[in-house]
Parts: C-alpha cells; sequence; structure tokens
C-alpha cells in the first residue's frame, strides 16, 4: 500500500497560559481537526477548553504515518 502526505494547516492557540497546536486536516482527512496541547511535564494540569472533543493520544489512528496509509474518510 502506498503512502500519501497528509495536507494538513497548523495553527497556534493559546488557552489559560498553554499553547495548543491546532491542526486542521485537508484532502482525504478532511474535515479531521487535532488539538495538541504543549506542557512542560507529563503531570501537569491544564484547563480543557470547551472546543477539545475525544482524547486520541493513545489511538495510533491519528498519527501522520497512518492517516498517510488510511485516510480519516475511509474510517
Amino acid at each position: 500500500m502506498a503512502v500519501s502526505t497528509v495536507d494538513k494547516g497548523r495553527h497556534e492557540v493559546m488557552h489559560a497560559g498553554h499553547l495548543w497546536e491546532i491542526d486542521e486536516s485537508e484532502g482525504a482527512n478532511a474535515p479531521l481537526v487535532v488539538a495538541e496541547i504543549k506542557l512542560k511535564a507529563v503531570d501537569e494540569l491544564f484547563e480543557m477548553p470547551e472546543w477539545v472533543g475525544d482524547e486520541v493520544s493513545e489511538n495510533s489512528a491519528y498519527t501522520n504515518s497512518l492517516l498517510g496509509l488510511k485516510p480519516f474518510l475511509q474510517w
């Protein structure tokens, strides 16, 4: 199976003193949007914004490498 590129736009949002990176997928992975918070430590407390949905950190299907193999629209 051929690997394709994962097209996305990225922007940053500050919320409650923490930086969030927001990836908005395009093409075969649209309308997938993934938000990642930048923490100083794994046990750092933070406020979850109301616009954040399900936690997917441990789900490998959301990695760029697997999204290139099986895009979001094929799930």
